[in-house]
């Protein structure tokens, strides 16, 4: 989540740990906070993407096309 805040130009680490110091949800857990106590809705890093794709391939592969779906009329 913080890599994600990062890329996304948002608060520092640093910043963050101090909200939650500071917030009413600090004795909760940081995800909570960031998504509750700051309201950040953080996108998943960059570096996932390649991942994600990389081991969803064989499904896709696998799948048949939308076009081999579509019903003859």
């Amino acid at each position: 989540m913080i890599e994600g805040i990062q890329e996304a130009s948002g608060p520092s680490l640093l910043e963050i740990l101090r909200s939650k110091n500071t917030g009413t949800l600090r004795n909760a857990g940081l995800r909570e906070h960031i998504l509750h106590g700051m309201g950040l809705t953080p996108g998943k890093p960059a570096r996932h993407a390649e991942l994600f794709e990389t081991a969803m391939k064989p499904l896709f592969e696998a799948l048949p096309s939308p076009a081999e779906q579509a019903p003859a009329t």
